[in-house]
């Protein structure tokens, strides 16, 4: 009981003095609130004249408030959008600031005294500059001591920035940074001769650019000093820092003397850092190509950085690291570049990272040398490499080659690459590559070679001994690449190429399809030259031997100087030009005794079943011209396409369908069905052999002409002529001799042996229409033609006989010639004929019968009258 009354007792004086103290807290604050309000007014002054004052720059803010509540327990003026002004450039801002807070002790307040003890200010931005005439914008607090007020004063012991981004740029030294602070506290005795000052700060390194090296890129960063501050001697040491960079850790030490011309010495160990981790502080712009690999290993990096803090010239940045057995792993296939060592340094005032030595392993084969990068801003390498290469890792290390290749060989390397405007020059690339059993897979080509020697020669590429596989084919050669280096790394230099290449077989569908597959729109300049020996060489069916050729090829134009080839039983000889420019090809061609069929087989027919290689024997010789211009879509002008063939053939003609048609037609004509022995002739055409024949074939305006050609074989003569356009229009002209025509019938008639003359005896067919629907009709205008030739011919034979000229051995032909005159659409049946036995001395008679039928074929019998000769002029 009694300690019940005990408890409550107590709890009573607690809550007494409870409502007690907090009485005297809100009288305190009412206290300082009616005070703060008071005197407000007059506090809001004397910080604006101190602070400009104090301040060679205009300082503006757009509000400003005693505030007991902001910064509690001290009580802080607070600014509200400050701007301090750039003193060297008009309406420039250097620092802007959303809040600025000037605290100082509350009693300090009640005694009238206001000594600001700190600075806050949050949510801002920096903006420090050195301008070309050297003129530092943030040197804004005046040296001299001006002190309006005796009652405010600072007396700082920490100054803070929150949420600030701080920018500086050096317009004659080149350099700029970027940060954004998480925050930045400095802490000391401000006021004292000689204190200790803390640094920290927590912030992202937005960019560290100097002279157009970019050293560090959207980076974390931490930075934790310990400095003891002479404000006599001007003297700054670093007794303790610490400096983290992404993962890197570093150790730093060292001093600021203000009074010999701001000079400043620090040096910088690297806390056990990973090769993985130090390239971002190298300059990332050249080295993007690195992520694309895994390192391990660790670094010995230690840097010195000395000199003037002058506006003039940077600070000099030295280092030296070396690396123990280290690794370059590909991230996409796990190769690796293995028990890497390396030592080198780096020197900003050179500009220049040099690689002294470095030796590691790709697989089994060792690899070392040295190499340096100087001017960063468009780099300059200058490389020495000696060693064993395994392309098969070589190819996997290095991404993006297109193609799978295999192999091992040996290099020796000397070269100076300059790097400019995104493009690579090579100043200098000398050396050789000894390789062996190398093997290169692409989409639709595979090389294959057993050695190779390439080296450098004037600067050529000189690829002296090729020796292995192309597709499975054995080949052999030399391949120079002029003046290389110019070539592939400078603009308006065109590739000039020679080579001379042996190859067993090839495939020229394939090797069509693997170049046609380049999509690349890339429109290089190229001059090749080429001898090429094959010994087989197919596309498709149609095959070639012993092939050798010639060619000179630019982007311009492909010249085939001369292609000889052996194929389907005879020889090619070839020559061709393709002008781009004039959108003109040209090609001359010689073919000699090759075996038609084969040729047909072998081209698929001419993709056409007019006439096919089963209907078709014999030896073909043929002189080619070709002419034609080249359309924009790259396929033939057949408007303006002309084409020129001399032509001999001597072969045989199997089973074609166009001599039964013919055949067919003379059965059906009432004019000629009992003339034509259509058993006999319908036996023999099946094969029809023929004598050597000699013709020409015309294609010009998409149009192919035959002239007139005679056509000898051993059932049917026949003169042929006519055009067939490429739309499968037709018109041929076809002559026979009456005499072949009869043959199987008995040679005689009722009106005597018929004579052949060469002109009154022949049978004129035209045919017309189309591929498919051919019209057949005796052909009246060819006969008028031809009797219009043989009456010139007279007139020039009767010329010579009265001038004496005529040739005595020429025979005239006393006895009367029969004309007979065809007309399509007289439906006449024919005599049976007679055989009668021609009597040489017996005169002929004129028999009724004989007149009765030259009337039903439209001769009506014309007036015997003496010869009259009549010359025309």
């Amino acid at each position: 009981m009694q300690e019940h009354k005990i408890y409550k007792s107590i709890i009573k004086i607690l809550k007494y003095l409870f409502i007690g103290i907090s009485l005297l807290f809100l009288f305190i604050f009412l206290l300082f609130f009616v005070i703060t309000q008071l005197y407000s007014d007059q506090l809001k002054e004397m910080a604006f004249d101190q602070i400009n004052a104090n301040l060679n720059t205009e300082f503006i803010a757009k509000d400003v408030d005693v505030s007991l509540i902001d910064q509690f327990p001290n009580i802080s003026i607070t600014f509200s959008d400050v701007i301090i002004m750039d003193p060297y450039k008009e309406k420039d801002t250097l620092l802007y600031s959303k809040k600025l807070f000037l605290k100082f002790n509350a009693l300090d307040f009640l005694k009238r005294n206001y000594s600001i003890n700190s600075i806050v200010l949050n949510n801002g931005l920096i903006k420090a500059k050195v301008n070309k005439g050297g003129q530092e914008n943030y040197f804004i607090i005046n040296n001299t001591d001006t002190t309006k007020n005796s009652q405010f004063s600072f007396v700082l012991d920490q100054v803070s920035l929150d949420n600030f981004q701080i920018e500086y740029l050096n317009v004659i030294s080149e350099q700029s940074y970027s940060f954004n602070t998480e925050n930045i506290i400095f802490s000391g005795d401000f006021n004292e001769k000689i204190f200790k000052m803390n640094l920290d700060s927590r912030m992202t390194v937005n960019s560290f650019n100097a002279q157009g090296i970019e050293y560090i890129n959207n980076k974390y960063a931490e930075i934790d000093l310990e400095l003891l501050v002479n404000n006599d001697s001007s003297f700054i040491s670093i007794n303790r820092g610490n400096l983290k960079v992404a993962d890197m850790k570093f150790n730093i030490v060292g001093n600021l003397n203000s009074n010999e011309n701001d000079k400043i010495q620090l040096i910088i160990n690297g806390d056990n850092i990973q090769l993985s981790q130090i390239f971002s502080v190298f300059p990332i712009d050249y080295l993007s190509v690195l992520k694309k690999y895994r390192s391990s290993g660790e670094l010995e990096f230690n840097a010195k950085i000395s000199g003037d803090l002058s506006i003039n010239k940077p600070l000099k940045f030295s280092s030296s690291f070396n690396i123990q057995n280290g690794s370059f792993i590909a991230l996409n296939n796990n190769v690796s570049l293995e028990k890497l060592n390396l030592k080198g340094d780096f020197d900003n005032y050179k500009g220049k990272l040099s690689i002294n030595s470095f030796s590691g392993y790709m697989g089994d084969q060792s690899i070392d040398g040295s190499f340096s990068i100087q001017e960063f801003k468009n780099p300059l390498i200058n490389c020495k490499i000696k060693g064993g290469i395994d392309f098969e890792k070589l190819s996997k290390f290095s991404t993006n080659l297109g193609s799978e290749i295999s192999g091992n060989g040996d290099l020796l390397l000397d070269a100076i690459l300059k790097f400019e405007n995104n493009k690579v020059k090579i100043r200098k690339a000398l050396g050789e590559l000894r390789a062996n059993n190398i093997s290169i897979n692409s989409k639709n080509l595979k090389v294959e070679l057993s050695n190779l020697f390439m080296n450098t020669i004037n600067n050529n590429l000189v690829f002296e001994k090729l020796d292995g596989k192309f597709n499975e084919s054995n080949l052999q050669g030399k391949v120079i690449f002029y003046d290389w280096i110019k070539t592939l790394f400078e603009q308006n230099q065109a590739f000039k190429i020679d080579s001379e290449l042996n190859i067993d077989k090839i495939d020229i569908g394939e090797l069509i399809n693997a170049f046609s597959s380049n999509t690349s729109t890339n429109k290089l300049e190229y001059n090749l030259t080429s001898k090429i020996n094959v010994k087989e060489a197919k596309i498709e069916k149609f095959k070639a031997t012993s092939v050798s050729s010639k060619w000179m090829i630019n982007s311009k134009s492909i010249y085939c100087e001369k292609l000889l080839f052996n194929g389907q039983g005879g020889d090619y000889e070839i020559t061709g030009d393709l002008n781009q420019t004039k959108k003109k090809l040209k090609v001359n061609a010689k073919l000699n005794n090759v075996k038609v069929d084969k040729l047909f087989n072998d081209l698929e027919n001419f993709n056409q079943n007019l006439l096919t290689h089963n209907q078709i024997k014999g030896d073909l010789n043929l002189d080619l011209n070709f002419d034609a211009q080249i359309l924009l879509n790259n396929e033939i002008d057949y408007n303006n396409m002309k084409v020129k063939s001399d032509i001999k053939f001597k072969g045989i003609l199997i089973n074609h369908p166009f001599l039964k048609d013919l055949l067919d037609y003379f059965n059906s004509n009432t004019l000629t069905k009992n003339f034509v022995d259509y058993n006999f002739f319908n036996k023999k055409i099946k094969k029809v052999v023929f004598e050597e024949i000699n013709s020409q074939v015309i294609i010009e305006k998409e149009k192919v002409s035959i002239p007139k050609t005679y056509l000898e074989n051993n059932v049917l003569n026949m003169n042929v002529s006519g055009w067939q356009s490429f739309k499968d229009s037709i018109d041929y002209h076809l002559s026979f001799n009456w005499r072949d025509l009869r043959r199987g019938k008995t040679k005689g008639n009722e009106f005597g042996q018929v004579k052949d003359d060469g002109l009154g005896n022949q049978l004129y067919l035209n045919i017309k229409g189309t591929l498919d629907n051919p019209i057949y009709k005796l052909d009246q205008s060819e006969k008028k033609e031809i009797r219009k030739e043989k009456i010139q011919k007279e007139k020039e034979q009767i010329k010579k006989i009265i001038s004496g000229q005529n040739n005595s051995d020429e025979e005239v032909d006393s006895k009367p010639i029969f004309e007979v005159e065809w007309e399509e659409d007289v439906d006449t049946t024919l005599i049976n004929e007679k055989e009668t036995e021609e009597k040489p001395k017996q005169k002929p008679k004129d028999s009724t019968k004989i007149n009765k039928w030259l009337k039903k074929l439209g001769v009506e019998e014309k007036e015997k009258k003496k010869p009259v000769f009549k010359i025309e002029n």
